[in-house]
Formats: structure tokens, C-alpha cells, sequence
């Protein structure tokens, strides 16, 4: 049995790995059919979020505390899963409103990929698609943006805002009937958390956070677009 922690060896081993990986789905685009491409990549990323969640239903059982992982905690229901899922569906039909929401989500992505919870595992190299099913979400935002040329507007954002709120109250109901913790509704998602607020503080807290988060990259997306915008002179 093996453990993840933030910054151990198994998580910069298997982090580099992962990105290695998505580094090179990223550079094998260049000859090829962009449109076409994306398919694949769309393919491969459902295809590892399937597989991931079929290693930690029928492999992966166990939990930090060593008690039995019941299947309902592999259910695709926190933002990373659902993000990964869309950014699948999104190069299999480059729909603008998912790459909306998957740039919008990808913060989430960039948080576990740095500081990953604490779990163990049986299947050594298991961490590999744990990471990849985070960096395929950046992969996704990538190519939509470089070769799509997607960018977000008013629209998208509003309808990232209101997908993260809908996602959050489906997760709450969702942990109330099974006991589960996603998009860390029903448990704090640092310890520190549980020192400064009551649980139903802290989910308004963490709610505002995650859509100041959402609202910020939308403002940044917007200063690049400004960025990119070729100045026209006057004569």
C-alpha cells in the first residue's frame, strides 16, 4: 500500500510523469487534423475518466483510514470530475459554452494537482491517471483556445457561475442520501476551516470562493483578449 501527500516523493514522481504524458497529447497534435485530433483526445480523456473510475470501484478500495471505499465515492460528482467529463465532450463537439465552463473550472484542477488530499492506494501507478485526470482538463483549455480559438465572454461566465451553483446543490442533496463529501459540502475541505466557521458558514464561504475563483479567470481571459487585440493605428 503506498500514500499520497502533498509534495512526497509519489506525488512529484507521478505529477512530472502525468504532465510528461499530457505534454506530449499536446506536441503529437501538430501533423495531424486539428479537428480530427480533437475527437481522439476527446476519446482518450472519457476513456481515462472511465478507467479511473473502475480502478477505484473494483482495485482501489481502500481509503486513508484504511476502511472500505464504497463504490458511491468514485461517482463522478466533484468539480474535477465534471470537468473532465465536459472537456471529453467538448473536443468531441467543440460547444464554446463547455469550453466555457471547463476554463472556468480549471482551477480546481491546478489546486489538486499542487496540493493533492492525502489517500492511499494499492495499484502503484495508479496516481498517473489520478494526475492525468486533471491535467487533460488544462490539455482541453489549451487546445480549444490555440486551435478552436475559443475565448470567454459574458455569456459563458454566467452560465459557469450558474452550472458551479447547480453542480454544488446536486452534490449537497447528493452527500445528504449518501453520506459522501463532493464539491466538500458536507465536511470541511481544510481542517483549519472547522477552527473559523460553523459547517453552514463555511459553505457559503467556500461557495463565494470558488466563484470569485470562477470570476477572476473570466477577467483575466478578458485582459488577454484585450492583449491580443492588434492596435490599429491612425493616420
Amino acid at each position: 500500500m503506498y500514500e499520497m501527500g502533498i509534495f512526497n516523493g509519489i506525488h512529484i514522481k507521478y505529477l512530472l510523469i502525468s504532465l510528461v504524458i499530457t505534454v506530449l497529447f499536446l506536441v503529437l497534435a501538430y501533423p495531424f487534423n486539428k479537428k480530427k485530433y480533437a475527437k481522439f483526445l476527446g476519446i482518450i480523456i472519457l476513456l481515462i475518466k472511465a478507467i479511473d473510475i473502475f480502478i477505484r470501484i473494483y482495485i482501489e478500495k481502500t481509503s486513508v483510514a484504511g476502511v472500505q471505499e464504497t463504490a458511491v465515492n468514485a461517482l463522478p460528482f466533484h468539480l474535477c470530475n465534471i470537468a473532465i467529463i465536459l472537456a471529453g465532450i467538448y473536443l468531441l463537439t467543440e460547444n464554446k459554452y463547455l469550453y466555457g465552463i471547463i476554463y472556468s473550472w480549471m482551477y480546481g484542477a491546478f489546486l489538486v494537482m499542487l496540493l493533492p488530499s492525502n489517500f492511499t492506494f494499492i495499484t502503484k501507478t495508479y496516481p498517473v491517471l489520478f494526475f492525468l485526470t486533471h491535467t487533460m482538463i488544462i490539455v482541453a483549455v489549451i487546445y480549444g483556445r490555440k486551435y478552436f480559438r475559443h475565448r470567454m465572454n459574458y455569456k459563458m461566465l454566467i452560465l459557469s457561475l450558474f452550472a458551479y451553483i447547480l453542480a454544488s446543490v446536486n452534490a449537497y442533496f447528493v452527500n445528504i442520501n449518501l453520506g459522501t463529501n463532493f464539491f466538500y459540502l458536507n465536511g470541511y475541505i481544510l481542517p483549519i476551516f472547522a477552527k473559523m466557521f460553523s459547517l453552514n458558514m463555511y459553505r457559503i464561504v467556500f461557495l463565494f470562493l470558488n466563484l470569485s475563483a470562477i470570476t477572476l479567470l473570466f477577467l483575466l481571459d478578458r485582459k488577454f483578449i484585450k492583449d491580443e487585440t492588434p492596435v490599429t493605428k491612425k493616420n
